[in-house]
């Protein structure tokens, strides 16, 4: 999902809070540093895999060395303020801006310094975890790099917090899913639960999505689990441009958006009432934003040529998308992954001024009032229900849709309210 997520640790940027904070000398020292960073990754990295995949913690041994002996190790050091560092798997533009950039706002509402890195960049990571008094590792596999990451953060003395907003670690929850992936991804996650599960004991605090992920983790780590919902940032709030249905205009329009292969599973629990909906009206269309379904969902035939299906574009782009319906749908399959999901499709839908119509699955729940500012449709039944209580508002649920961005900006926009974020977390970010 391409949404263009700004990178959150520009240099320049960095290099002026280190000047504010600590005065000119210590930035022009981390100038100096950053720079015997790279030139470790470019001379010793050729010869050693480092900057690529490296096999082993020894292969990263002479980098080490080399970034010792040139002084870019500082060694203990007193923090005069709380600063955090991210260290993110950073391939999945809408998780890195949930869960960091989100964090982002979190950390500066406790008063703290923020600076994120892709862990790929190695020069990057390692500079954040040097003008550091927190780190969190975000969905970090284990590896070479990772073992790095967490051995400097031990070397420093700082906390280690990792966050998640899927059950990646658990194997039951993986294999227990109803959405239909295909067989290799399933090897694939179930294959690497361990190692994240790993690297998750490793770390001091875990901090996760939604209220079922911290029961899912708590059942598997002895450590302080706590919550940190998805929440309306500042540009979720933003007024949405682009079309828009026209009420009492022909037809009607749902969206359905899927940013994970294999999604005809969760489609499953409603496909039959949206075959009908479509076929009751040869002016109603579904739009498919993204993939993880094939151009026509499966779909009876019939009623293929009223689907549509377009790429996902940045997030404002995205945000049109989910305007130019009348409502959006948001199926879940009850199953034990699904059950730890975030209600993020929600805040989008509302961010954009539309009602969904969802399964009551996960943390959804929380954040839909039914019949107020969007429908949960428990089953088969309830989804004809809400697309026949659709059909039959003259403003095609516009009035739902903008209570639902009301709520959105009342309830879900403070990332340091109490139904947000566990207080427990705050307190460990003072700590």
């Amino acid at each position: 999902m391409a949404y263009g997520v700004p990178n959150p640790l520009p240099l320049a940027s960095r290099l002026r809070s280190i000047a504010r904070e600590e005065g000119t000398r210590a930035a022009l020292g981390r100038v100096a540093n950053y720079g015997r960073i790279r030139l470790a990754q470019s001379t010793v990295g050729k010869a050693v895999g480092f900057g690529a995949a490296a096999r082993s913690i020894y292969a990263l041994g002479p980098t080490w060395q080399h970034l010792a002996k040139n002084g870019v190790f500082f060694g203990a050091r007193p923090v005069e303020q709380r600063h955090l560092a991210v260290i993110a798997e950073a391939s999945l533009p809408q998780c890195t801006r949930y869960r960091v950039e989100q964090m982002a706002g979190l950390a500066r509402s406790c008063g703290m310094g923020f600076a994120a890195a892709d862990q790929r960049d190695e020069a990057e990571a390692l500079t954040a975890l040097q003008m550091a008094s927190h780190v969190m590792f975000y969905r970090l596999e284990p590896g070479a790099r990772t073992w790095m990451y967490l051995y400097e953060a031990r070397r420093l003395g700082l906390p280690v917090l990792y966050d998640l907003d899927d059950p990646l670690f658990s194997v039951p929850a993986i294999t227990g899913s109803r959405v239909s992936l295909p067989e290799i991804l399933t090897r694939h996650f179930a294959d690497a639960a361990p190692g994240i599960l790993a690297v998750m004991s490793a770390c001091d605090a875990i901090s996760v999505s939604t209220p079922a992920l911290v029961e899912a983790v708590r059942s598997f780590l002895p450590r302080p689990v706590f919550l940190r919902r998805n929440y309306a940032d500042q540009g979720m709030l933003e007024p949405v441009t682009g079309p828009a249905p026209v009420p009492g205009g022909p037809g009607l329009t749902l969206v359905l958006a899927s940013g994970s292969d294999g999604r005809s599973g969760d489609l499953a629990v409603a496909r039959p009432a949206i075959e009908r909906f479509l076929a009751e009206d040869r002016g109603r269309r579904l739009i498919l934003i993204g993939h993880g379904l094939d151009h026509h969902a499966g779909l009876a035939p019939a009623v293929v040529p009223q689907v549509t299906q377009v790429p996902f574009l940045d997030y404002p782009a995205y945000l049109a998308q989910l305007a130019e319906a009348d409502a959006v749908l948001v199926p879940l399959a009850d199953d034990p992954f699904n059950l730890c999901k975030s209600a993020v499709r929600v805040f989008d839908a509302a961010s954009a001024g539309r009602p969904v119509i969802a399964s009551p699955c996960g943390d959804l729940p929380a954040a839909v009032r039914h019949g107020e500012t969007g429908w949960l449709a428990e089953d088969l039944s309830g989804w004809e229900a809400a697309l026949a209580d659709l059909a039959g508002r003259a403003d095609r649920g516009r009035r739902l849709g903008h209570a639902a961005r009301e709520a959105l900006r009342q309830d879900w926009g403070d990332p340091a309210a109490a139904r947000v974020t566990d207080a427990g977390l705050t307190e460990w970010l003072a700590a």
